[in-house]
């Protein structure tokens, strides 16, 4: 992984690299940049202090300039691998666009937050249920994945038992 150090405009000194996180890909292969939808050649990961930064690259081709012949490049900024400041008001764990996982992780801690009352859980249940039903039609689903799909299922059907015995499912109806 080759370094180079440069200065950004603000005299500080970032190392840009060719990044080994997510969204790596092999020699040869391009993926959509997340910021624009247009191709790009790599991911580029620049260090600036402590803080870790990302960029995608777009190779536009070569150009002649004082008659040398450079690389015609165009970068995305991509955003922080985690936002520092962010983070300290909403403790959700919140990442940049690098981490693949940062949605479900969101998730798991806002139902983890003792903030949401059981109606918000419920309302939650019900959209993601939703959302699983529009995508099981083109999606490829593994066997242990439907089992827990099914388990899932069945504790809805329990809490709605539960639900209506205590006869709160009319006042959730009116709500």
């Amino acid at each position: 992984m080759s370094e180079k150090p440069s200065k950004n405009g603000e005299g500080a000194e970032v190392k840009a690299e060719k990044s080994e996180e997510p969204g790596k890909k092999r020699e040869g292969e391009q993926f959509t940049c997340p910021r624009c939808g247009r191709p790009a050649s790599y991911i580029e990961r620049q260090r600036k202090g402590d803080r870790v930064y990302y960029v995608a690259v777009h190779y536009k081709g070569f150009r002649k300039e004082g008659g040398k012949v450079k690389k015609d490049l165009e970068k995305c900024y991509l955003g922080p691998m985690e936002y520092v400041l962010v983070e300290k008001l909403h403790g959700l764990g919140l990442a940049g666009l690098m981490d693949r996982d940062r949605f479900k992780r969101y998730v798991r801690e806002a139902l983890d937050s003792a903030e949401l009352s059981l109606k918000d859980l419920l309302e939650l249940a019900v959209e993601v249920a939703g959302r699983a039903l529009e995508l099981v039609e083109t999606s490829d689903v593994d066997d242990s994945l439907a089992e827990r799909a099914k388990q899932a299922y069945n504790t809805l059907i329990k809490v709605y038992g539960k639900l209506k015995e205590r006869r709160l499912v009319e006042r959730f109806a009116k709500a």
